[in-house]
């Protein structure tokens, strides 16, 4: 299950391979899949690690359909 609120929370940060497998409730293996695949790309590579766009794991979810677009909007 996505953890909605943790990802509006990180929204404009930079997501490590351990938040993002947090967050999408999913193992590091279908993150690397996804990535293989070019689903969803890295943003940056710093000390041989990756890190994705919070913003762009959200529009992927909702591109998906895992997430509704009105439950990342805040009121």
């Amino acid at each position: 299950m996505i953890k909605i609120e943790t990802l509006k929370q990180k929204k404009d940060k930079l997501l490590n391979i351990d938040e993002l497998t947090e967050i999408l409730g999913i193992s590091e293996m279908s993150v690397y899949r996804m990535r293989y695949k070019g689903e969803l790309q890295p943003k940056a590579k710093w000390g041989g690690k990756n890190y994705w766009d919070g913003t762009e794991v959200m529009d992927y979810c909702i591109k998906r359909g895992v997430i509704k677009e009105e439950s990342t909007l805040t009121i």
